[in-house]
């Protein structure tokens, strides 16, 4: 026969397919569970930090009709004479991504500051920073210019994001939505099993969600992601203080 042999043709039937299911579930568990903890994180951080996220938010700049780098054409649609929660909101998001965070694909030699730097594997925590940081991986390179060791912590407490202010998309949105909740917004993270992480934030005047991904400096176009990226969304998840919606 030309047929190739299964590999767990001794094993009964159904005990692979539960174990990928099994591994599926718990795999699922622990990323919900995170994205619980993100929320929690913010909501029971101390006084003194959410004071410091909100000193660093430029309200006065933000929020001037006057040489605003900000202003965009479309701001007319979220502009209310007595509630300028999402006008804020929409120029904050731009902020944050333009002004006060980096993206960071590869991370720049600190020895040499060469950007000539590649993949060497990955490492959990061992510096005092990473563990304080809460960084449960490590992104190792190595460069090519002086050959020395690169490593690109992917910190999860916000405090630690202050100090670095670079990321991806995860220490974007859970920064973020530190400074949304610090700000008074009641903020949501918002979970997208196609790998990707934002903000939301209720507005009470028009009595929904609205999307702030700062990753794009952009709010109110969740559309985006399948029309703009082209991305096929399955299943997201919107973890906020008190509930988790799918």
């Amino acid at each position: 026969s030309n047929s190739i042999p299964s590999l767990h043709q001794h094993q009964h039937p159904h005990t692979l397919n539960m174990s990928v299911d099994e591994n599926s579930r718990r795999n699922l568990e622990h990323r919900l569970l995170r994205a619980a903890e993100t929320v929690t994180n913010w909501t029971k951080a101390d006084t003194k930090l959410l004071s410091e996220a909100r000193s660093l938010v430029p309200f006065d700049e933000l929020l001037s009709t006057h040489n605003n780098k900000y202003v965009r054409d479309d701001d007319v649609k979220y502009m209310h004479p007595t509630d300028t929660d999402v006008l804020l909101l929409k120029r904050m998001t731009l902020w944050f991504q333009k002004d006060y965070m980096t993206w960071v694909n590869s991370p720049s030699c600190e020895m040499c500051g060469s950007s000539d730097v590649k993949s060497n594997g990955m490492s959990g925590p061992v510096t005092e920073e990473e563990v304080r940081g809460g960084a449960t991986r490590v992104e190792v390179y190595r460069c090519g210019n002086c050959g020395a060791d690169v490593r690109f912590p992917r910190f999860n407490d916000v405090k630690a994001l202050m100090r670095s202010r670079r990321g991806r998309c995860g220490e974007f949105a859970n920064l973020y939505g530190f400074f949304c909740t610090a700000v008074g917004f009641e903020t949501r993270y918002v979970y997208d099993f196609t790998d990707h992480v934002w903000t939301e934030v209720w507005s009470h005047r028009l009595g929904r969600w609205i999307m702030a991904d700062s990753c794009e400096g952009k709010i109110d176009e969740p559309s985006m992601y399948e029309k703009g990226w082209g991305k096929n969304l399955n299943a997201i998840f919107g973890f906020s203080m008190d509930s988790c919606e799918e």
